[in-house]
């Protein structure tokens, strides 16, 4: 809770809360977010990378119903590492020091947007790096979502996530196959967990869609949040009479193995 002073008095206002849907809200609820305490996250992370595709078809069986050449060749997948780099963010309240509730506002002010700044990192350290699908070509908001669909299947082999800015999330929300749960999650009616947040563009790498009202559509392989302590100090200015509160938190994203961006055009 905040507290204003108003005259003679002081009353408490409700603090606010983070958005719903957004990265850290969906990811954390389907057990994608990972806590670290330690501060050696901020060095970065070295993970396994995660298997992307699919089975294929076994050659040799004496009555093969595919008619597998005998002598095809398996192909292997060779277990690889990742890494991923770490990044910060913070909130910061200034004020005199006879005010006296920095450290609980300045955390709550912290956790109420952080999803906000770990998705514009989302963007610029995953997203952007989509490959697009048939560049300069725009889809109907449901053939998009059937594409994305498709896309998840034939590359990865496993349940993924869709991404999209709020505004394009208004959008999805609007077609019959896609729904909303009790905590005003996103997903398809095939049940792929659709994130939405402030942090996510409209745009992809800097270029803008087409149309006016466009966005970009990105699908990814599953991938992990690792989310660090929050760090809060607090110290005096005394030649400005001020005081300084501090909240600082350490993230890191693993690399999905399988990332595509779709431009979207809810006119068609």
């Amino acid at each position: 809770m905040a507290t204003v002073a108003t005259g003679g008095m002081t009353i408490e206002v409700t603090a606010p809360h983070p958005a719903h849907g957004g990265l850290v809200d969906v990811l954390d609820s389907l057990g994608y977010v990972k806590d670290v305490s330690d501060p050696h996250l901020g060095l970065g992370v070295n993970y396994m990378m995660p298997f992307c595709g699919v089975p294929k078809f076994a050659p040799g069986l004496c009555d093969d119903a595919l008619a597998i050449p005998p002598g095809t060749e398996k192909e292997f997948d060779e277990p690889d590492s990742g890494e991923s780099r770490a990044f910060a963010i913070y909130k910061g309240i200034v004020c005199s020091p006879f005010y006296k509730g920095y450290e609980e506002e300045t955390k709550a002010a912290l956790e109420a947007g952080a999803s906000h700044a770990v998705e514009e990192a989302y963007q610029i350290l995953i997203l952007d790096d989509a490959i697009v699908l048939t560049p300069g070509t725009s889809y109907g908001i449901v053939e998009a979502l059937a594409l994305a669909e498709e896309a998840l299947a034939d590359n990865v082999g496993s349940g993924g996530f869709l991404s999209v800015s709020r505004y394009g999330a208004t959008w999805l929300a609007s077609v019959r196959g896609v729904k909303s749960d009790e905590n005003y999650h996103l997903w398809t009616a095939q049940g792929t967990p659709i994130i939405n947040g402030g942090g996510i563009s409209r745009s992809h790498n800097g270029v803008a869609p087409a149309a006016t009202d466009g966005f970009f559509l990105y699908v990814t392989a599953p991938f992990t949040l690792l989310r660090g302590d929050v760090i809060y100090n607090q110290a005096q200015g005394l030649s400005t009479n001020t005081e300084e509160g501090l909240a600082e938190q350490v993230f890191s994203i693993t690399n999905p193995c399988f990332v595509l961006a779709i431009e979207v055009d809810p006119g068609k």
